[in-house]
């Protein structure tokens, strides 16, 4: 049969609007499936990103932040009641270097895996504080920090909440309070990220061990870069 000129070119035109439409159709198939790929591609970043973020466990004088150090056990773990201003201002400097250097004037080197077990830098005494918290973040060696505030003058010291499941917190014969208080600081506040949330000065109550470290310009940071670590117990208002 033979079509006139006008219906072989509608016949035509079909043609090749049936096959633009499958085409497009393939098209858009292909773009969802590139964009899904990239979706995916995008999570599989943010995850690796988040994992780069979490970092590793720390190294330095890990054993003492996380109570796994052969003096542990002579650490008196009966709270002591005193302030934030006191902690932050007695002594009137840290043993080690930093910003400032230590007493006289001299860099102090910082014992490993040991801690200062009397004198004015003992480290084997938990004090118990009442505080406002300023602030929190997760540090890239994966511990809990937080800024927390005299009530009375405004000094400030940082406390640290270590992870149980880094090693060294893994084989401490206190892993266990450990967990409690991560769980505890979890559930009673958000979850803390790599950048620092704002706690609005919320009244708290924390217990730790004193410990000194480096003061290389920390946030919130004494002046004798004094802190409680690990935390043992936190809470709003009186709980600990």
């Amino acid at each position: 049969m033979r079509f006139p000129f006008t219906a072989k070119f509608a016949v035509s035109l079909a043609l090749i609007l049936v096959s633009t439409a499958i085409l497009l159709k393939q098209r858009h198939a292909w773009e969802r499936d590139d964009e899904e790929t990239d979706a995916e591609e995008a999570i599989e970043r943010a995850e690796g990103e988040q994992a780069k973020e979490a970092g590793a466990c720390g190294v330095e004088r890990w054993a003492v932040k996380t109570l796994s150090d052969s003096q542990a056990g002579q650490v008196n773990f009966t709270p002591a009641d005193t302030t934030v201003d006191h902690l932050a201002s007695y002594p009137s400097d840290g043993p080690w270097g930093g910003f400032s250097t230590g007493r006289n004037g001299i860099a102090h080197q910082m014992p490993p895996d040991t801690r200062y077990m009397s004198g004015e830098y003992a480290e084997n005494q938990v004090y118990r504080v009442h505080a406002k918290l300023l602030r929190y973040k997760r540090e890239s060696d994966k511990d809990y920090h937080l800024v927390l505030a005299d009530s009375r003058t405004g000094a400030t010291i940082i406390a640290e909440i270590s992870d149980p499941k880094c090693p060294g917190a893994e084989s401490s014969p206190y892993r266990g309070d450990l967990e409690n208080v991560r769980g505890q600081f979890d559930s009673t506040f958000s979850k803390p990220t790599t950048h620092f949330t704002d706690a609005g000065g919320v009244p708290v109550t924390v217990t730790g061990v004193r410990f000194f470290d480096h003061n290389h310009g920390q946030n919130g940071v004494a002046p004798n870069a004094t802190e409680l670590h690990p935390i043992l117990c936190v809470s709003r208002g009186d709980g600990c």
